[in-house]
């Protein structure tokens, strides 16, 4: 089996700045692209090994190729749109922003994955298929050079979360620090064991009391299944 694929595409961002105060500004960055390939003429033949995950992100909504591998491919007429803002207070205190989309001219079926107890069934679970992709939701914000936090989120045309994460982070001292994340995912809609949604609170901290002795608290909850799963 053979397969081949061309494309051509352009790039266009045009930042705003404006400075609020001697140590502060505020930047606005609106970004497009427009690309198009010829038909990615995906065969059933070739098996999916290295494009089963994908991760639509800020950084990933903007390639040319937003699967990982060469299994799967884009083709026909697409158009992405985004926009980012950004606030900074000084060198180290900032806040930002990012919603995007991608468009394409055609329903991409080729994307589409049978279910396996019901391969009549089919489902989208890298939320590009549609001629409308998912919504992509990336956030940062940086109160203090020790603390931060992000927080990202695909969400699909109606705003019903499909994956999102959310993350803080401090440290204190030279080596004391602790994390908390909220993960979760329901873009699968397989039911049964089959299902892979999960909703997971993770909490890690490290603490040292004198010299080299500490404590260390590691613990993922599973609120899925009402379970700790590791501690």
């Amino acid at each position: 089996l053979t397969r081949g694929r061309a494309s051509a595409g352009v790039d266009v961002s045009y930042p705003l700045y404006r400075p609020l105060t001697a140590s502060s500004d505020l930047i606005l960055e609106p970004m497009a692209q427009l690309s198009i390939s010829n038909k990615a003429d995906l065969d059933r033949r070739i098996p999916n090994e290295d494009s089963q995950i994908i991760e639509l992100d800020h950084l990933s909504l903007f390639r040319m190729d937003r699967f990982p591998g060469y299994d799967l491919l884009e083709g026909g007429l697409r158009f992405t749109a985004g926009a980012r803002a950004t606030l900074r207070w000084d060198d180290v205190r900032s806040a930002s922003f990012f919603l995007g989309r991608s468009m394409r001219a055609d329903e991409q079926d080729e994307l589409l994955t049978p279910i396996p107890s019901d391969p009549t069934r089919l489902y989208d679970p890298s939320g590009m298929a549609r001629r409308t992709s998912d919504w992509v939701v990336h956030a940062t914000f940086n109160p203090s050079d020790r603390m931060r936090g992000w927080f990202h989120a695909t969400l699909d045309g109606i705003g019903e979360v499909r994956r999102a994460e959310a993350t803080v982070d401090g440290r204190w001292g030279r080596r004391n620090l602790a994390s908390l994340s909220y993960i979760v995912d329901r873009a699968n809609p397989l039911d049964g064991p089959e299902n892979r949604n999960y909703e997971l609170v993770q909490l890690s901290a490290n603490q040292f009391i004198h010299g080299n002795w500490g404590i260390a608290v590691t613990g993922i909850a599973d609120l899925e299944r009402d379970i700790i799963t590791r501690s």
